[in-house]
């Protein structure tokens, strides 16, 4: 088959990214109707919406945000007659309401979110619950409360339907491992949305690169600040650059030539060294 490899690179905060595909000339043939997906590509869908979701957590938030839990308690299950598209409907008038709030006070307002009826760890059904990660400036604790505020009004009252749980994002530089246990929880419905995002969140810089000798000398000459140097070894594998620290390494099989890298960028070394390593990489289940 005739084409071309390149190389897919970004940025995302302190997180760069490459991946190298194949891209033929010729379009690939249209699918006959009515097949399913295969289950290896449902997995490949599933990575990819993974690594999609770290990006934007990556680029958009930041320490300081959070991730809330919403849950409903018996008399709000029935209002929504336990219906998970009623439940995310009410999900989306929270977060509009969160976004007033905001704007009132000048605020800049990003958020991601979700709806869930799945155990994150054995994907069993469980009561339905709504995942969102959002800007952090006006939410807060004040020392003697017992829950978390914005402008002075408990988050559970704006929510109304039962109980919001708030965690604090932590001094981290990858989010992959919030992605994965957003993604895990996930309905994965055929053209169905994974999570709702805000239209402000902030893209990562991405920028495809032809793997030729010339083309790679090129990018890594005259790429834009901030974005990561290309590496390729003799045998097509990508390299790590130089002072970065690698977060993901994927097999490498020469007879098919895709690869994929994640690693940190070196400006995350500039965090301060009280902060655990473990933590700042994003490592562990639920570590947020």
């Amino acid at each position: 088959m005739r084409g071309k490899w390149m190389a897919r690179i970004w940025r995302a905060r302190n997180t760069g990214e490459v991946s190298k595909f194949f891209m033929p000339r010729e379009k690939p043939g249209k699918k006959e109707t009515g097949q399913g997906s295969s289950q290896k590509k449902k997995d490949a869908n599933g990575s990819q919406a993974i690594r999609r979701l770290a990006r934007i957590l990556n680029a958009s938030f930041h320490p300081g945000d959070c991730l809330l839990t919403l849950h409903f308690d018996e008399p709000g299950l029935r209002r929504i007659e336990n219906d998970h598209d009623t439940a995310d409907h009410q999900m989306m008038l929270f977060l509009r309401r969160m976004q007033y709030a905001y704007k009132k006070r000048g605020v800049i307002f990003r958020y991601v979110g979700m709806t869930s009826e799945k155990d994150d760890e054995t994907l069993d059904p469980v009561r339905l619950h709504c995942h969102c990660v959002v800007s952090g400036d006006l939410i807060s604790k004040p020392e003697g409360c017992g829950e978390y505020l914005l402008n002075g009004k408990p988050l559970r009252e704006m929510w109304g339907y039962g109980t919001a749980d708030v965690q604090l994002l932590r001094h981290q530089d990858d989010y992959t491992a919030l992605a994965v246990y957003l993604c895990r929880q996930a309905r994965c419905l055929p053209d169905e949305k994974r999570w709702h995002p805000s239209r402000n969140l902030l893209k990562p810089d991405c920028v495809d690169v032809e793997l030729t000798t010339q083309a790679i000398q090129d990018y890594n000459r005259h790429k834009r600040k901030g974005m990561p140097t290309l590496k390729l070894g003799a045998d097509g594998r990508l390299l790590i650059p130089t002072r970065c620290t690698c977060l993901d390494d994927g097999e490498y099989i020469p007879a098919i030539g895709t690869h994929y890298v994640r690693f940190l960028m070196p400006e995350a070394r500039k965090l301060a060294p009280t902060v655990p390593e473990h933590e700042r990489r994003g490592g562990g289940r639920r570590r947020v």
